[in-house]
């Protein structure tokens, strides 16, 4: 690795052990399987084996799921956010990408508890229907029907708050 504050792994599993706690339940027999486990760099920096297992399933229209759980000092604040992307078949029978991001935002502990918000929650719910490489990197970006973009994997775009 070239950075000391980045530890990315990524572990593509084929058993159908890691489900995750989604707000829908899905079976994953017969998905491929990919885990990222990181830490926040201002860079931004997504591991480009992530990446690749999204473009070649995207690509090849073989089911894949994907659950990115990351946290980061932000300022302040402790985002945790968990990213689940299902690669997947519609009811209609096109390709598409599901996507649920769960984030929450709290005050760093250091801060005296006059000062301290309660944690926020977020989750976002989207539905890409186009996946694109772009860029000078190649990154893969997300598209949902009116082709805006709904994630990226260029960067951690994902801690948001609304």
């Amino acid at each position: 690795m070239t950075r000391s504050t980045i530890w990315i792994v990524v572990i593509v599993f084929v058993a159908s052990t890691v489900v995750g706690a989604s707000t829908r339940q899905r079976d994953l027999t017969g998905y491929d399987k990919a885990v990222a486990d990181f830490l926040h760099d201002p860079s931004g920096v997504v591991n480009p084996a992530l990446q690749e297992f999204v473009w070649l399933h995207w690509k090849q229209r073989r089911s894949g799921y994907v659950l990115v759980r990351s946290r980061t000092a932000e300022g302040k604040e402790i985002v945790n956010m968990i990213k689940r992307l299902y690669i997947e078949p519609s009811k209609d029978g096109t390709w598409c990408v599901h996507g649920d991001i769960e984030s929450e935002v709290s005050p760093l502990r250091w801060l005296p508890t006059s000062q301290r918000k309660p944690p926020t929650r977020v989750t976002r719910h989207f539905e890409a229907i186009s996946v694109e490489r772009v860029g000078s990197d190649q990154h893969v970006v997300l598209k949902d029907r009116a082709g805006n973009v709904v994630d990226s994997l260029a960067k951690s775009d994902a801690y948001f708050v609304e």
